[in-house]
C-alpha cells in the first residue's frame, strides 16, 4: 500500500473542493446533461477527502475508488460515516445501468444528497 507525504492532502483536498464545484453546476442543469456524472463527481470528491485526511494522518491505504475501504483505515469516521459507501456505485462506468431504471441505487443516493443540503 502506497503511502503519501502529508503535503499531498492538501492538494487532494484541493481537487476535491473542485470536483465538488464542478458536481454543483451540473446539478444546476442536469436536464441538459447526464445526472450520473454529478454523482461520478460527488464520489470523487468523497473519496479524495477521505485519502487526504489519511495522507494527513501519515497513514498508508490502497489504491481503490471503494469509499468503505477507505473508512474501514480511518480512526474515526467523517460525517454521515458509512453511509458515504453509497457513492461508490458511481465511481466505475457502469453508472448508466442506474439511471436507465435497471436499479434505483441513484435514486437512494440522490435523496441522501437532498437531505444533506436541505
Amino acid at each position: 500500500m502506497p503511502k503519501f507525504q502529508a503535503s499531498y492532502a492538501k492538494e487532494l483536498l484541493e481537487i476535491a473542493e473542485q470536483d465538488i464545484e464542478s458536481a454543483k453546476v451540473l446539478a444546476e442543469s442536469w436536464k441538459k446533461g447526464r445526472i450520473e456524472n454529478i454523482f461520478f463527481l460527488v464520489q470523487q470528491a468523497v473519496e479524495k477527502s477521505l485519502k487526504a485526511y489519511l495522507c494527513h494522518r501519515f497513514q498508508e491505504f490502497p489504491m481503490v475508488h471503494d469509499i468503505g475501504i477507505l473508512l474501514g483505515k480511518m480512526d474515526l469516521l467523517p460525517p454521515h460515516g458509512y453511509s458515504l459507501v453509497s457513492f461508490s456505485q458511481f465511481a466505475g462506468v457502469g453508472t448508466h445501468l442506474l439511471i436507465s431504471g435497471q436499479s434505483t441505487s441513484c435514486e437512494r443516493v440522490g435523496d441522501l444528497w437532498a437531505s444533506w443540503h436541505a
